[in-house]
């Protein structure tokens, strides 16, 4: 469903409200929906594409019965949190996590992919855009082409939720932060640990070490002191520490801490190894001190550097 541009007020993806930016991600996937067990009428799309063009917030009767498995997915989402059904994390958490998790469901009930695959949603920041605000953008470093009808103010650099190849959010939390929440949901699954641990870390693990995989948030064994971050086990072989460098008080200090706890770790914990991956928008002066620093690590112990948009590109990865 296209909505004429001219027509469309610009929203400000910051201030609208939770009912708003429900109907905000939801609303691509309007044209192959039903509502319990019926086909949505006439009167549903009219109310919605009107909700749309002007700066308003829908019905909530009106999501629940156009989208039924999204409403229901915000309140277990809000559960979760331990927030309200109708605020902005439960929404945020639904459809940036939990959304893929039940199109996966989908896939094993026999819906194609590839249909399945129009639905996803996808996270990425803005490298390019027209001036005209409904002219296309692109969005990550694959330069996705994707469109903005509803005037989401945006500029280069800007992180966006995309959905159909519709801008349809900005993201309140960073990319680490959307991809740690990812991460912690799908390193159950062992694609995903694959996709950074082999294709990301270079690592070569055999394959019987993916059967066990366990997860800390922000850590399992205290290797480093950051509020937030991630540390994932392989296999009781690897220990992983992921962490933001916008989170590290003095980055060199830290790293260098970081790597010595994970050291310790590994020896106390009978690991083989020890990987930290510092994550985040890195400048070329940076990466060439932490290169030097890497070629002085001990044998076993081994420091990457990680863009944002490689951390979604795992986090994605099922």
């Amino acid at each position: 469903m296209k909505l004429p541009g001219d027509q469309t007020r610009a929203v400000s993806a910051l201030s609208v409200t939770p009912e708003r930016q429900f109907l905000n991600y939801a609303w691509p996937c309007l044209g192959n929906r039903t509502g319990h067990g019926q086909q949505v009428l006439p009167f549903h799309v009219n109310e919605i594409v009107e909700v749309l063009h002007r700066d308003a917030s829908p019905r909530r009767t009106l999501l629940r019965f156009v989208f039924p498995e999204a409403f229901r997915g915000i309140g277990q989402a809000a559960l979760y949190l331990g927030v309200p059904r109708w605020s902005h994390p439960a929404i945020e958490r639904y459809f940036l996590v939990d959304h893929d998790r039940h199109l996966d469901a989908a896939v094993a009930k026999g819906v194609p992919a590839r249909i399945v695959g129009l639905c996803r949603v996808f996270v990425g920041q803005v490298c390019s855009l027209d001036p005209l605000a409904c002219d296309p953008l692109s969005v990550g470093h694959g330069r996705v082409t994707v469109l903005n009808p509803l005037r989401i103010p945006v500029q280069v650099g800007t992180a966006v939720a995309v959905h159909g190849r519709i801008v349809v959010d900005v993201l309140r939390a960073s990319l680490f932060r959307v991809g740690i929440m990812r991460l912690n949901e799908l390193f159950v699954s062992a694609g995903a640990v694959r996709a950074l641990v082999r294709n990301v870390l270079q690592c070569q693990c055999p394959d019987a070490v993916f059967d066990d995989i366990r997860i800390g948030c922000p850590t399992l064994y205290s290797t480093h002191s950051t509020p937030s971050g991630l540390e994932v086990l392989v296999g009781r072989r690897l220990l992983v520490t992921i962490v933001s460098c916008s989170d590290l008080q003095d980055a060199e200090t830290d790293i260098h801490g970081i790597l010595e706890a994970g050291r310790r770790t590994r020896d106390e914990q009978g690991f083989n190894r020890f990987r930290l991956v510092v994550v985040g928008v890195l400048s070329a002066e940076f990466r060439s001190r932490m290169g030097s620093l890497s070629a002085a690590l001990q044998e076993r112990v081994h420091l990457h550097l990680l863009d944002e948009q490689d951390l979604m590109r795992c986090a994605a990865h099922t």
